[in-house]
């Protein structure tokens, strides 16, 4: 359902005897394509996110279908039987009630990544370079709410010279306002700089070699933003938020025995970040460490995660039959 025809897209296609594209079919076009083609099990990786199309859901085309991936929501629709999750993501008994699916929990993360090393990890802090700390986040300006903005402002003006990069995936964002809010904090707003979307992947993975510390935004984490700050050796903090979009970092972090840069809450957060600012030993340790760590890590095992997800699938299928 995508017209982007990329590499990774032909990679994906060479790796399938059938391949559909249904863009600019209508929905009822796209259900009769399924019920030819006897799809068994139909997923769905968008959820109510733009350009979905759970309308075709809604006619339940398959016997089995499922949610996954693109949304950090129930997609409310009683047609579609499971979500898949993980149990960080999504703690047994406490999440369960909030989605109209089933949760099919993996037994580590629900997520997978796939670093490049082609990015370059610079050996020194920028700390001993820069004699300040640097903060970075380089989620979607959406993520930066007003207590967010708040808690990072605390965190600035109790750390001194400390700085903070800011990075944004869209070009049109309002930098002004970002800056006014933070200027309304009583922080120095010299000390932000703020970033737009940069042209090249290799622009964007470098300029983690500027940050020190990632901050997590919340209650939405970051997902691709934290694997990737992780991937350059800078550390996320975050803090176990109460539903799924506020417990992926933690996911994340879990799986890689990194138990210590999760908060409880918002005061353990600022806590944490205080404490890991003062540390440079344990920030040298991650920039020369995380890498390895993650390579040797579930989260970069692709194979073993892909084996887990078609394992549940004929799990599924099979207690259906």
């Amino acid at each position: 359902n995508n017209d982007i025809i990329d590499d990774t897209t032909k990679r994906i296609k060479n790796y399938c005897k059938n391949w559909r594209s249904i863009v600019h079919k209508s929905n009822k076009n796209v259900i009769q394509k399924i019920q030819d083609d006897n799809i068994d099990i139909l997923v769905d990786l968008c959820g109510h996110s733009a350009g979905n199309r759970l309308l075709v859901f809604v006619e339940k085309p398959a016997p089995l279908q499922i949610t996954y991936l693109g949304y950090p929501n129930t997609t409310g629709l009683s047609m579609i039987d499971y979500r898949i999750t993980d149990k960080i993501a999504d703690p047994e008994g406490t999440s369960d009630f909030f989605y109209s699916e089933k949760l099919i929990r993996l037994s580590n993360c629900f997520l997978c990544y796939s670093g490049n090393d082609e990015f370059k990890i610079k050996n020194s802090l920028p700390y001993h370079n820069n004699n300040f700390i640097t903060f970075g986040s380089f989620n979607n300006f959406n993520k930066i709410n007003a207590k967010v903005i708040e808690v990072w402002s605390s965190i600035l003006k109790s750390i001194p010279k400390s700085k903070l990069i800011l990075k944004n995936s869209d070009n049109n964002s309002d930098s002004k306002s970002i800056l006014n809010k933070f200027s309304n904090e009583g922080v120095n707003i010299d000390n932000i700089f703020i970033y737009n979307k940069t042209p090249e992947m290799r622009d964007h993975m470098n300029l983690y070699n500027n940050i020190d510390i990632a901050l997590d935004t919340f209650p939405f984490n970051g997902a691709t933003t934290t694997f990737e700050a992780l991937w350059m050796g800078v550390p996320v903090i975050t803090f176990l938020g109460k539903t799924h979009a506020g417990r992926v970092s933690s996911s994340i972090l879990y799986n890689l025995n990194l138990e210590t840069l999760i908060a409880k809450d918002v005061m353990d957060y600022q806590k944490k970040v205080v404490e890991i600012s003062n540390n440079d030993k344990f920030l040298l340790d991650m920039r020369q460490g995380l890498r390895n760590l993650m390579k040797n890590s579930y989260l970069c095992d692709g194979k073993s995660f892909a084996s887990e997800i078609e394992e549940k699938y004929y799990e599924i299928w099979k207690n259906n039959h």
